[in-house]
């Protein structure tokens, strides 16, 4: 072997030493780089995980407020078409009203007029029965004429007489 002069040696040794420095930052530097490359992606994918699981309960409660809406919709529906046979059954039953209002106002006219009659029936039956109270007083006094009369013409042997008692 060949002699090798000291200060090349040095120079190699020199220069290995900086190989070696040069290899070991940069294996520090990209040990850095990467531990905070994998810092950056386990964030990302915690987040990820984290939006997916909100994901997840936003679905959850659409579906649920989907359900809601579905039986408020059914509900409303329901209710338009109670609303619409309770409006047809007002304006019927508006309608069934005012015919017995009309038919209570003739009603009422004709008992007005009813009892209007019989006032004046009464009123005629109470003359009628003054009119036959006087006949019967005036009956009474003719039929007591009468029997005075047989009674006066008894001594005269008037037989007929009886046949007016």
């Amino acid at each position: 072997m060949t002699y090798i002069k000291k200060t090349t040696t040095i120079v190699l040794f020199l220069l290995l030493v900086l190989l070696v420095g040069l290899f070991t930052g940069a294996s520090v530097y990209y040990q850095r780089t990467l531990s905070r490359l994998n810092d950056v992606i386990r964030n990302k994918e915690d987040k990820i995980t984290s939006m997916s699981i909100q994901i997840k309960g936003l679905n959850y409660n659409v579906s649920l407020l989907s359900e809601i809406l579905r039986i408020q919709l059914e509900k409303e529906e329901n209710l338009t078409a109670q609303y619409v046979n309770l409006v047809e059954e007002t304006s019927s039953l508006s309608g069934a009203k005012e015919e017995i209002e009309t038919e209570l106002t003739d009603t009422e006219q004709l008992l007005l007029g009813l009892n209007q009659e019989l006032e004046d029936c009464e009123d005629n039956y109470f003359g009628l029965e003054e009119d036959y109270l006087d006949l019967n007083e005036t009956l009474a006094d003719v039929v007591q004429d009468v029997l005075d009369i047989c009674d006066e013409a008894s001594p005269m042997n008037i037989s007929e007489c009886e046949d007016y008692t």
